[in-house]
C-alpha cells in the first residue's frame, strides 16, 4: 500500500495524494510521485510561442508527475500554463499550431544514473524525451548490481492535450478531426497527429466552458490520458509477442500474469459506456483511432498465442481484426521560414515524413507489400524493416539519389516476395541500396546488415 510523504523513487521524487483524487474507475490515479527532479526545464520555458497584440506572455510549469497504474501500465506528464497578456481584445486568443509547435519542441534535460549509479543526463526535444525517461525509470526501479535489458521499459507515442476556454485557441489545422460536443454541455473535443521531423504524438484538443463543466472536463481529460496510456502498452506488449520478445510457455507463473494482463488491457477497450461518460460515442472513437498491430505482425501474433485461453485468444483476435476505422489526420509542423510539401509514409506504429511523392509512395507500396505479401514470416519482417531503414534513409540523401533508392527497394522488394525472383535484379536492388546508404554513412549498418540479410534468405 502507497504511504503519502513516505514513499519515493529513486531519482525521481516523492509521492504525494492527489489534490482533487483520483477516479473510481481508474486504479492509480489517487497519487502521483513527482518527476521534477528526472524531468528538468533548462530553459525554463523560455522561448515563449509568440502571439500577436500581446506584450507579454505568462508561462509556468504546473506540475511534473510520475503515475503507475495496475500492471505493467506509467505515464510521466508534464503540465504547460499559457497566458498571454495585452491591451488588445485578441490578446487572449493563440494559435493552435503555435501551441502544438512551441510545447513539442521544449528543451527538456531527463536527470538519473546510468547502471553504475553515476549520475547522467540527457537533453532533448520534449516530444523525443520518452526513451530517456523509459531508460531513467528503469535505471530508478531496479536495483543496480541487478542485469537489465533497456526494452523492460519502453517509451509509447507521446500524447499532447490542449484545454482552452472558449475563444482562445485560433486557427485549429485544418486536418482536424472534430468530435461533436457532448449534449447539454459545453465541451468540445477534437483530435488529430502530430508530427514533427522524426517524431509523432497524438494530440487532443479540448474547448468549452471549463468553470461551468469543470467536473466533465477533469473526468474526459483523465480517461482520455489513460486510455491513450493503456492502448499504447497494449500495444507494444503484443508486439514483443509476435517477435518473440515475450514468450508463451503454457502453464508457467510468466504465462498466467501476462494472460491476466491481456484480459484487463481489452476489458479497457471493450467497454461500451466509458466510465460513467454519457454521449462518449467520440470516446470509443479514441479507443479505434490506430491498429494494435501492423497487417504483416498479425499472422505471428496470433500463432505465438495459440497456448492461451481460448476465449481470451478470441478476445485478442477481434481487437486486432482490420484496420482502424477512424484515423486521425496528420498536420506537420514545419520550422518558420521552411516551405515545402509534406508526404505522409505510414509505416506500421510510426509515420515518416518525406517533400517527394514519388519517393514516399514506393517506400509505401513497398511496406504496404512486404506487410501483405506471401513470403516467409521472417523475410516480410526483414522487408518492413528495410522500409522504414529507407525512409529515414532518403531523407538524408539529394533528391535524385533519394528516388534511386526508392526505386531500389520497391524493385528488391518485388522480387523478394515474387514466386519467382530474378537474381540479377533483387543484387543489383541491394547493391543500389548498400551504395546509397554508404554515401550516408550515419546509418548504413542497419541497411546494409538487413539488405545483406534479405540476400541471404534469397540464396544470394
Amino acid at each position: 500500500m502507497v504511504e503519502p510523504g513516505r514513499d519515493f523513487v529513486r531519482a525521481f521524487g516523492g509521492v504525494r495524494r492527489r489534490r482533487r483524487g483520483g477516479h473510481e474507475a481508474w486504479v492509480g490515479e489517487e497519487f502521483v510521485c513527482s518527476a521534477a527532479r528526472a524531468l528538468r526545464l533548462p530553459t525554463r520555458l523560455r522561448p515563449t510561442p509568440r502571439v500577436e497584440s500581446a506584450r507579454r506572455f505568462a508561462v509556468a510549469c504546473s506540475f511534473r508527475h510520475l503515475l503507475c497504474g495496475a500492471g505493467p501500465v506509467a505515464r510521466i506528464e508534464i503540465g504547460v500554463s499559457l497566458r498571454p497578456i495585452g491591451d488588445s481584445d485578441h490578446a487572449g486568443r493563440i494559435s493552435a499550431d503555435a501551441v502544438l509547435g512551441w510545447t513539442s519542441a521544449l528543451p527538456v534535460a531527463v536527470v538519473g544514473t546510468d547502471r553504475t549509479g553515476t549520475a547522467a543526463q540527457a537533453t532533448a526535444r520534449l516530444i523525443e524525451a520518452g526513451p530517456a525517461l523509459a531508460r531513467a525509470l528503469l535505471h530508478a526501479t531496479t536495483t543496480m548490481w541487478h542485469p537489465t535489458e533497456r526494452d523492460w521499459v519502453e517509451a509509447g507515442e507521446p500524447l499532447v492535450f490542449v484545454d482552452a476556454d472558449p475563444g482562445e485557441l485560433i486557427d485549429v489545422p485544418a486536418p482536424t478531426r472534430d468530435l461533436v460536443a457532448f449534449e447539454g454541455h459545453r465541451i468540445g473535443l477534437a483530435h488529430l497527429r502530430l508530427s514533427i521531423g522524426q517524431r509523432s504524438a497524438r494530440v487532443w484538443l479540448m474547448t468549452g466552458d471549463r468553470a461551468r463543466d469543470q467536473d466533465l472536463a477533469r473526468r474526459l481529460r483523465l480517461h482520455l490520458v489513460r486510455l491513450h496510456t493503456e492502448r499504447e502498452c497494449l500495444r507494444m506488449v503484443l508486439r514483443r509477442i509476435a517477435v518473440g520478445r515475450l514468450v508463451v510457455e503454457p502453464g508457467s507463473p510468466a504465462s498466467e500474469r501476462l494472460q491476466r494482463y491481456l484480459h484487463h488491457a481489452l476489458g479497457v477497450l471493450e467497454r461500451r459506456l466509458p466510465y460513467g461518460i454519457a454521449g462518449a460515442e467520440l470516446l470509443r472513437t479514441a479507443a479505434e483511432y490506430d491498429d494494435l498491430v501492423e497487417p504483416g505482425v498479425r499472422t505471428t501474433l496470433l500463432d505465438q498465442l495459440t497456448h492461451i485461453r481460448r476465449q481470451l485468444l478470441e478476445r485478442v483476435r477481434r481487437a486486432t481484426a482490420g484496420p482502424a476505422q477512424t484515423r486521425p489526420q496528420t498536420i506537420y509542423y514545419v520550422q518558420p521560414g521552411a516551405t515545402m510539401h509534406q508526404y505522409n509514409i505510414k509505416l506500421g506504429d510510426h509515420n515518416v515524413v518525406h517533400g517527394d511523392f514519388v519517393v514516399a509512395e514506393r517506400i509505401q507500396n513497398s511496406f504496404n507489400r512486404a506487410s501483405e505479401g506471401d513470403g516467409s514470416a521472417n523475410l516480410r519482417e526483414q522487408l518492413q524493416q528495410l522500409a522504414r531503414e529507407v525512409a529515414d534513409l532518403v531523407t538524408r540523401l539529394p533528391d535524385e539519389k533519394a528516388r534511386e533508392a526508392a526505386r531500389d527497394l520497391d524493385v528488391l522488394t518485388q522480387e523478394a516476395l515474387s514466386p519467382s525472383p530474378r537474381r540479377k535484379w533483387y543484387q543489383l536492388a541491394g547493391e543500389g541500396l548498400i551504395e546509397a546508404a554508404h554515401a550516408v554513412g550515419s546509418i548504413a549498418g542497419n541497411v546494409i546488415k538487413i539488405v545483406k540479410g534479405v540476400l541471404a534468405i534469397l540464396g544470394s
